[in-house]
């Protein structure tokens, strides 16, 4: 559910990322429709370190805090992904858990997108793969 968002202004989120520049036109449509909007208050917790994590996140409002065994170890604002290393695979415990707490900083709203959305296409993108790959390293190596 979009929330009173509609497909065109998530296409226009996602096409300012590099990361989903080797998607199809129709590819981008399909995640523009599987896109999902969410409000979270200072606190609420997005991702839960160690837990298979459901979503691949775009912050278009708000900023969150990333903490690794409780150390704060990133602030990420709007116009940022999040959820990136486990949706390429790289996760901690299991391929798909999470490397971190991500807990929202300030009231924040997210374009959701399921993982499982993101993975059928970076199945039939090796492109996309690759950038998703290429995102989480650069964000654990960061």
């Amino acid at each position: 559910m979009l929330n009173g968002h509609s497909i065109r202004e998530v296409k226009g989120s996602l096409q300012s990322q590099v990361i989903f520049k080797p998607l199809s036109e129709t590819q981008l449509q399909t995640l523009c429709e599987s896109a999902l909007v969410k409000n979270f208050a200072v606190g609420d917790m997005l991702i839960k370190e160690g837990i298979s994590n459901g979503f691949l996140y775009l912050i278009i409002e708000g900023r969150v805090k990333i903490k690794s065994y409780g150390i704060k170890v990133a602030s990420v604002s709007a116009g940022n992904l999040i959820g990136e290393i486990a949706a390429a695979g790289l996760g901690s415990a299991s391929a798909d858990s999470a490397t971190a707490d991500v807990i929202a900083a300030e009231e924040s709203k997210v374009f959701c997108f399921p993982m499982n959305t993101i993975r059928t296409l970076s199945q039939a993108n090796e492109n996309f793969a690759q950038a998703l790959h290429d995102s989480a390293m650069s964000r654990l190596l960061g």
